[in-house]
This record gives structure tokens, sequence and C-alpha cells, in this order.
């Protein structure tokens, strides 16, 4: 059985998945689609992006 996580390392994982979770959405923007499905995507992108960035500030001043 594995050790629970430190605060910390629960902010960054958390982080790494709204990251990954961003790149998710801008690969299908890239990808094509309808207009609208592109401009959500990029919008979930950037959104997906912000949150990943506020939990490494959240973790860095852990």
């Amino acid at each position: 059985m594995s050790k629970p996580l430190t605060p910390l390392e629960a902010d960054l994982l958390a982080a790494l998945k709204q990251l990954t979770t961003a790149v998710n959405y801008r690969a299908a923007a890239v990808a094509g689609g309808t207009d609208d499905q592109v401009q959500f995507s990029v919008e979930a992108f950037w959104r997906a992006q912000d949150e990943a960035l506020d939990a490494i500030a959240k973790a860095e001043k852990s």
C-alpha cells in the first residue's frame, strides 16, 4: 500500500491533470471540426490551463 499524498503532491497532481485536460482540448481544436467545436475546445483549453496555473500557484504557497 502506498503512502497518502502530501498536500503539495496532491496540488501538483491536480495541476498535472488540468494541464493534461488542457492539452487534450487543444489537440481537439487543432484536429478540426466545426467552428463551434473549435471555439469550445479553445475556450476549454484556456479554462483548464488557468485552473492548472492556479493549482501550481497554490502548491508553491504551501
